[in-house]
C-alpha cells in the first residue's frame, strides 16, 4: 500500500505490527520530495507511534475484514465487551480497550457495532477495533423538571440516560423520554418518542 493511499482510521502492517492511522500530515518542502508523518495506533497494545515516510514510500498492507457485531453488556470486573455475531449467534468477549473510555457510556443492549477482525469465524474470530454507529438511541433515567417559563430562552438542562451518560438537552426532556445522541460529540439531537 502506498503511504499516500493512508487516511485516518486506514490499518497497515509495519515492522510486523498493525497500526491504525490517528493522524495523517503531509508536507512538501521546497526542492525536497514531499514527506508524510504519521501518527499511528498499535492495534494489539493500544501504544501510538510516529512515522515519517517519504511520499514514494509503502507499507504492508494488513489482511483485515469488516464485521458487524452487536453489543450485548459490559462486564466491568474484567473491563471487557460481550458482543454477539448476529450470523452465527455465538458470543464473544474483547476488551475493553478497543474503545476510548468515554465511548462506552454510548452502548446499550442492541448497538449495532461495526468491528475490523482478523477476517476469521468462531474461535479463530479476533476484533481489533471497534467502532459506535453515528448515532445512539439511549432512554432517559434521571431528570430536573422543567420549571415554568424557564423553557421560552431556548435553554438546556442535563440529563441522565440508562447507561450513565450525561447530556444537556432541551427543558422539555423528561424521565421516560428516549433520546438520539451523536456518539463522535455527545451532543443531543433529537427526542425520538416519550
Amino acid at each position: 500500500m502506498l503511504v499516500n493511499d493512508l487516511r485516518q482510521g486506514v490499518i497497515f502492517e509495519q515492522d510486523g505490527e498493525l497500526y491504525q492511522v490517528t493522524d495523517f500530515r503531509r508536507h512538501k518542502m521546497a526542492r525536497a520530495k514531499a514527506v508524510v508523518n504519521i501518527k499511528a495506533r498499535n492495534i494489539k497494545t493500544n501504544s501510538v507511534r510516529e512515522f515519517t515516510f517519504k511520499s514514494t514510500g509503502s507499507v504492508g498492507d494488513a489482511d483485515v475484514a469488516t464485521k458487524s457485531l452487536t453489543f450485548v453488556y459490559y462486564d466491568n470486573r474484567k473491563n471487557e465487551l460481550v458482543l454477539s455475531d448476529p450470523e452465527t449467534k455465538k458470543r464473544l468477549t474483547v476488551p475493553s480497550s478497543v474503545l476510548n473510555e468515554n465511548e462506552i457510556a454510548f452502548l446499550s443492549e442492541g448497538v449495532s457495532l461495526i468491528a475490523i477482525t482478523n477476517g476469521g469465524s468462531g474461535n479463530d474470530l479476533e476484533v481489533y477495533t471497534v467502532s459506535l454507529p453515528k448515532t445512539v438511541d439511549l432512554k432517559v433515567t434521571q431528570a430536573p423538571p422543567a420549571e415554568k417559563g424557564n423553557t421560552a430562552s431556548g435553554g438546556t438542562k442535563t440529563v441522565e440516560t440508562s447507561t450513565g451518560l450525561k447530556v444537556n438537552t432541551p427543558f422539555f426532556i423528561k424521565v421516560g423520554d428516549v433520546i438520539r445522541i451523536n456518539t463522535q460529540s455527545g451532543e443531543y439531537i433529537e427526542r425520538v418518542s416519550e
